[in-house]
């Protein structure tokens, strides 16, 4: 499994804490830095430009680490990731997530130093089983919490498709709505670079011909942080797509959004 293998590098002295370097070229760059050094920060992104690299900064430098967004700011679709989940996390002590390397900060930083505020018990690192992965998160979504499964890629998500379509997506009508499956399953789709076949699918017309599935994709960094919301809200299954060239894409995020309603358009013109 290419995200758990890895070594280390210097790229910026001593203010680097931590550099993980995927075996292969399809998970790029995890790069934790402290809050106070954006030169080095700039310093990694030169470093990776030169290189080649796909890069996540994560916790600090002009990143932003788990700390909630106060003010309205100019932000991409990944910025919100983390400050996302953890708004939610200390909202809800129901709103844990499982999958695999979380703990690590996920394997594209999208919880990044979460499971250092929350603990391994609500940011769990999982066995390399997705029908595992996603079949406890089912059954601990019918007994009352609200996890969010972490599947990495979409494609992955397919060795789950049994949990996700024949239980999560059917319970709450086998049992005459007497059970609800509030879960999230994050499933970055899309072609990115150095991906290859199966790391690359897009399987949103798959789900949206699914009942009892609820497809939500973000597309504006705005999207993403009120749709997150909605999503964890939600008391059905949802499949929350994320396409991995939409994450450095930038915009103005609101401070205190309300979460979109599910179902309703928004008209862009």
């Amino acid at each position: 499994d290419s995200s758990s293998r890895g070594e280390r590098e210097d790229l910026g002295g001593p203010a680097v804490r931590e550099v993980m370097l995927a075996a292969g070229a399809a998970v790029g760059a995890y790069v934790v830095v402290p809050d106070d050094q954006e030169a080095i920060a700039d310093q990694i992104k030169r470093m990776a430009d030169r290189r080649h690299l796909d890069l996540v900064l994560t916790t600090g430098g002009t990143g932003l680490s788990a700390r909630d967004v106060t003010t309205q700011a100019t932000l991409s679709v990944i910025d919100f990731e983390v400050p996302g989940m953890a708004e939610a996390m200390r909202a809800d002590p129901r709103v844990w997530a499982l999958g695999e390397d979380l703990g690590r900060g996920g394997v594209f930083g999208q919880y990044a130093g979460l499971q250092a505020e929350f603990g391994p018990e609500r940011i769990v690192d999982t066995p390399i089983s997705e029908a595992a992965i996603l079949g406890a998160a089912v059954g601990a979504a019918m007994t009352g919490t609200r996890p969010l499964v972490e599947m990495r890629f979409s494609d992955f998500a397919l060795c789950a498709i049994d949990e996700l379509v024949n239980q999560a997506a059917k319970a709450r009508y086998m049992f005459g709505g007497q059970a609800k499956v509030p879960l999230v399953v994050r499933q970055p789709m899309g072609r990115w670079r150095s991906s290859a076949a199966q790391h690359s699918q897009s399987l949103e017309a798959w789900y949206v011909h699914i009942p009892g599935l609820v497809v939500l994709a973000p597309s504006t960094p705005a999207d993403n942080r009120s749709l997150l919301a909605a999503a964890i809200a939600c008391d059905d299954p949802v499949v929350y797509l994320e396409h991995k060239n939409l994450w450095g894409l930038r915009g103005e995020v609101p401070a205190r959004p309300e979460p979109d309603p599910i179902g309703k358009a928004r008209r862009m013109r």
